[in-house]
């Protein structure tokens, strides 16, 4: 499989923690890393989302899924044509991996952060200056923001 393929293994399959690998016969599957985000209600794709194809979704959910492996727990192997599809679109996966991704980002922050102030600092006023930096870097030049 080549790289950044979406059904690619990235080696970190039993990583729950930054260094700290774990043996697993399978991947096991909890209620939070099947966390899909079904409570927010029906799934429906908004007009104000990106317009994508699903090979395109596919493609970023596998992005976003290989991310988060490596930081830990492992997200399942569940977009459309995997062993343990769930019937969800790519773009749903994309979401909640990236909701995932964001948590455990700050989990990371939490648990390496020397102070409170420091994590507080790091996930607060510098985070949002990287979200500006962002947001700002991929915004339509036609569109204010």
């Amino acid at each position: 499989m080549g790289h950044g393929d979406p059904k690619e293994t990235d080696g970190s399959a039993g990583a729950d923690t930054i260094g700290a690998p774990v043996e697993h016969a399978e991947i096991t599957r909890s209620t939070q890393m099947d966390d899909h985000g079904d409570d927010f209600g029906q799934w429906d794709t908004e007009a104000s989302a990106a317009q994508r194809t699903e090979d395109e979704w596919t493609t970023i959910a596998g992005h976003v899924r290989h991310a988060a492996n490596k930081i830990g727990p492992t997200l399942p192997l569940c977009l459309p044509g995997e062993p343990q599809e769930c019937g969800r679109s790519a773009q749903q996966h994309v979401l909640a991996w990236a909701a995932h991704l964001k948590a455990a980002a700050h989990h990371v922050i939490e648990q390496t952060a020397p102070s409170e102030a420091r994590a507080a600092y790091v996930a607060g006023p510098l985070y949002r200056r990287k979200l500006a930096g962002l947001r700002a870097h991929t915004a339509p030049a036609d569109v204010p923001r």
